[in-house]
């Protein structure tokens, strides 16, 4: 028995009618531009990010990157609508393809801006289908906003930390802090001389 839901937008704020506007772009970038991948690619960057921020006003408890098209209509049947008038509209023989990295970009959105009570993963570790080969290759646009962020990162760390030891002193709380941060960036396989400098 099929559902036939159309997204409701009007419980939502103006993301859900950015949500359609950019969903629109990038069902147009699949149909009018084939063989430009890269177009149509960004489109699909931009809508799996507003599709994250949209669908966590909607219900922050579903993490709808994480389920299937069947699982997502059982759980929540809004961002399933969405979800399959985005799937509907799209012109691709492999949709399921499509689709798989739009959740894998909406996740790592929303790990990126703690949506959902996710957090970056600090440690690197290498993503699902990733050792298969399959997206978030070297090179990939998804991989070099990770490695960016995560450089960024530990930039930061290090400017801070350095930053911090210049004082002539410091409360006991911003010792605290140092020694923390100090163990992170080594989490993150620097050592104690480049974190010094």
């Amino acid at each position: 028995m099929e559902m036939n839901i159309t997204p409701s937008f009007d419980a939502v704020s103006s993301n859900a009618l950015v949500l359609a506007s950019v969903r629109a772009e990038a069902h147009e970038a699949a149909a009018g531009l084939a063989g430009a991948t890269r177009v149509a690619h960004a489109a699909n960057v931009e809508y799996a990010k507003h599709l994250c921020a949209w669908a966590h006003e909607v219900d922050a408890n579903v993490l709808w990157f994480d389920l299937t098209m069947d699982e997502l209509r059982k759980a929540q049947p809004e961002i399933f609508a969405e979800a399959k008038a985005f799937r509907d509209g799209y012109v691709s023989s492999n949709i399921s393809t499509i689709w798989k990295r739009i959740r894998e970009t909406g996740k790592k959105y929303a790990e990126a801006n703690a949506l959902y009570g996710l957090t970056p993963n600090m440690l690197g570790d290498v993503a699902d289908g990733e050792a298969e080969g399959e997206g978030g290759g070297a090179g990939s646009p998804e991989r070099t906003a990770a490695e960016v962020i995560e450089c960024a990162q530990k930039s930061g760390g290090v400017w801070l930390y350095r930053n911090l030891a210049k004082r002539d002193s410091l409360s006991q709380s911003e010792a605290e802090f140092m020694g923390g941060l100090r163990e992170l960036l080594r989490n993150y396989g620097l050592t104690d001389a480049a974190i010094t400098g």
